[in-house]
């Protein structure tokens, strides 16, 4: 259809053309239940206040237009595995981005620290992603934060791409998502 406003017309007037010509009403399944996942995850994550989002955005941006700091990641680290880009609207896809910063983290900690090393004015000047991972390079527990957001991210990707299909799911939706919700 042509979007969450012409959706919600559309089906306010079937339902009160079912309701007055006395039919069942329809069930009310929202605009966009994968959207509704992606957001509570979003919800989620923001409230434990870890801002991992700053960060996993911070270690893509540090290195991504910077030749000169990309190179210094590879010398310092002897690896090209750089950090993957943080989307902000699909969090729930972000699972791999999550992967590849546990994987990186140690390897942006040693940036950080190498920079750190040298004289204020040969650091990364007015920089927010720099400082962003300044700030939060001594956290000894970010790599479990990574983890969770991974694990989490996980779990939920597995029902989201069974739902992501042409075929008439919805009737399995609510034992999917009781599984989700007791099981985890």
């Amino acid at each position: 259809m042509d979007g969450p406003s012409t959706n919600w017309v559309v089906f306010n007037l079937l339902c009160s053309d079912c309701s007055e010509n006395e039919l069942h009403v329809l069930s009310n399944l929202g605009s966009c239940g994968m959207h509704v996942v992606h957001g509570a995850f979003q919800t989620g994550i923001k409230a434990s206040d870890w801002s991992l989002e700053k960060v996993m955005k911070a270690m893509w941006r540090l290195f991504h237009d910077s030749p000169t700091r990309r190179d210094v990641y590879i010398r310092l680290n002897l690896s090209e595995l750089f950090p993957l880009r943080f989307c902000p609207t699909r969090w729930v896809e972000d699972e791999d981005v999550s992967s590849r910063a546990i994987v990186t983290w140690p390897f942006v900690v040693n940036v950080i620290r190498h920079f750190q090393s040298l004289c204020p004015s040969k650091r990364p000047q007015k920089n927010t992603s720099f400082d962003t991972l300044v700030l939060h390079h001594t956290d000894s527990l970010m790599l479990i934060k990574f983890q969770f957001f991974r694990d989490i991210a996980y779990l939920l990707n597995v029902h989201l791409k069974q739902f992501q299909t042409d075929n008439p799911m919805i009737p399995f939706i609510s034992d999917t998502l009781e599984k989700v919700m007791c099981d985890g």
